[in-house]
This record gives structure tokens, C-alpha cells and sequence, in this order.
């Protein structure tokens, strides 16, 4: 959103769509540096809007340029500048997946469920006072979930988040799945991460996929195979969430029964399977896969 630039004519209500007030109004309420227009807030040939005295409708036209759709894309944590003139962006988070449970072949053993999917959120991001003279740029912080990845146990989703205007705003990340310990004994789905909206943020908040319980023995013994991670309930942006395939149970091979690894973005990964009487007695599951964000002006 912008004023308008010179070369017509400029009318009260233009000036009170861009800075707010109430009516009725007067121009001697829109100096500069008071409660409505910040201090050092320029026009279009760079002079500052009086914060005193005589005011007129010529120091509020302005070139504020914005050219929509414009789209810059985060898979590590990092820092978005907001572009002059900018007044929204339409922004799309996604939380990391959670890690697939363990397998185990000791005791009353199984295998491991899928992880959580992270979760999506995407809506609009509204900007305020992001005009030339602003003394200070406006940034997004960027965090961008890890997918769930522990070498020696298990681990959930990282949660996806923004922060501006000290607002913040998440994904929540996926939890793990379910499993059993290396002494055999079982462990539940993990919840995942909550999921909230900025007061700057307007939008809709899509949850995680619930990851899969510990799988019990059947067949030989206490053997079981481990089931694939969880892909985001919506994948708003189309760009790819498959969950990891879980672990099988033949042949024997620490690569066969360990849990595959999530692929896209924000899901799951697949659980370990268990198989007894085997040289090895535990498996890992498959690590989720991690988050992102996507910023795109919108006006």
C-alpha cells in the first residue's frame, strides 16, 4: 500500500486510508513526529513532513514502488528484509517432521510407528508504517524447523516460526512415533509442537499428521516391521512430503529393518522394525524432514 505520487490530486481520505485517525479530521493532526505520522516520515522528493506549523496535502504524495510477487524461500533459519513500500506479504511456514520410533528385539519388543508430519500455517502478514524516512528497516526473523534426527534414541520436529513486529508467529513441529527402548519396553507417540498466529498474522493453521503407535510382535517371535512416517495434511505449496518408509522384517540387514528417511519438506520419518533372532537387537527409526518458509509480497 502506497499514497500515490504526484501529477493528480491528492484527497483527505487517501491520507487517512494510508496513516489512520479519526474523524473528523484536520491536517494539523498529521505533522510528523506526533501520534499518528512517525517522526522523519518523508514525501516523494525526500523532505521531511513538517512536524510543525504550515502542512499541506502536496507533502504527503508519495513513490513508494511495490512490485507484487516477489518471493523469497527459506530452508535454514535466516533474516528477511521487508521491502519499502510493502504493506503485506502472504507467508507459508512448515514445521519439521518428527523422527520414526525405535525397533527392538529384546523383552516383549515390536517395531517403531511413523513420526509426525510438521504442521502448515500460511496467511497474511499485514506491515505497518513501512514507508521511506522510517529510520529503521523492517525485518522478518526466520526459524526454520530441523526435521527430527537423533543417532542413539529418537527425537521430534522442530517448530517453524516468524517474528515481526514483535509478533511471532508457528508451525509446530511433528513428534515422533511410537517405539521401544533398547531394553525392549514400549514408548508412545510424541505430541507435537502447538501451533499459533501473530496479531499481525491473519491466516489458517493446518495440524500436524499424528504419527503411528509401536508396532507389536506378530509371526516369528516378536518380530514386526515399523510403518512410514506421516506427509503434512496439506501441502499448500505443492512442494513435495513423503514420509520415510518404515523398516522391514526379511532380509536380515541392519539397513533393511532401520526406518527411512522423510524426503520433501516437514514429514515424518519411517519407524524401525524389529526382527528376532538376529545378529542385531535395536534399530533406529528415519529422521523427519525439516521445515520451511516462503515470503511473498502481496501489496
Amino acid at each position: 500500500m502506497a499514497i500515490k505520487a504526484s501529477g493528480s490530486s491528492l484527497s483527505f481520505s487517501e491520507i487517512a486510508t494510508f496513516w489512520g485517525g479519526s474523524t473528523p479530521h484536520t491536517l494539523d493532526e498529521y505533522h510528523s513526529g506526533e501520534s499518528i505520522v512517525f517522526s522523519g516520515a518523508k514525501d516523494e522528493a525526500g523532505n521531511v513532513i513538517p512536524s510543525s506549523g504550515t502542512i499541506s496535502f502536496s507533502d504527503f504524495y508519495s513513490t513508494h514502488t511495490v512490485t507484487t510477487g516477489g518471493t523469497t524461500n527459506f530452508t535454514s533459519s535466516g533474516t528477511y528484509t521487508i521491502p519499502l513500500g510493502v504493506s503485506t506479504l502472504t507467508i507459508t511456514l512448515y514445521g519439521g517432521g518428527g523422527q520414526g520410533g525405535e525397533g527392538d528385539e529384546s523383552g516383549a519388543g515390536g517395531g517403531g510407528g511413523g513420526g509426525s508430519s510438521g504442521a502448515v500455517v500460511q496467511g497474511t502478514l499485514t506491515v505497518s508504517n513501512n514507508i521511506q524516512g522510517n529510520p529503521t528497516a523492517q525485518t522478518i526473523a526466520v526459524t526454520v524447523g530441523s526435521g527430527g534426527d537423533a543417532s542413539s534414541s529418537r527425537a521430534s520436529g522442530g517448530q517453524t516460526k516468524i517474528v515481526s513486529g514483535g509478533q511471532t508467529t508457528i508451525a509446530g513441529g511433528g513428534g515422533h512415533g511410537g517405539g521401544f527402548n533398547t531394553n525392549g519396553t514400549s514408548y508412545g507417540v510424541a505430541s507435537s509442537g502447538s501451533s499459533s498466529l501473530g496479531s499481525n498474522f491473519s491466516g489458517t493453521i493446518y495440524a500436524s499428521s499424528t504419527g503411528d503407535a509401536s508396532q507389536g510382535g506378530s509371526g516369528d517371535g516378536f518380530s514386526a516391521a515399523g510403518t512410514a512416517g506421516k506427509a503434512v495434511q496439506n501441502d499448500v505449496l505443492s512442494i513435495g512430503s513423503t514420509g520415510g518408509a518404515g523398516g522391514a522384517i526379511n532380509p536380515s540387514s541392519d539397513s533393511v529393518q532401520t526406518g527411512k528417511a522423510a524426503s520433501g519438506f516437514g514429514a515424518g520419518g519411517g519407524g524401525a522394525a524389529s526382527r528376532d533372532r538376529s545378529g542385531a537387537h535395536h534399530w533406529y527409526g528415519g529422521s523427519g524432514s525439516g521445515g520451511y518458509v516462503r515470503i511473498v509480497v502481496a501489496s
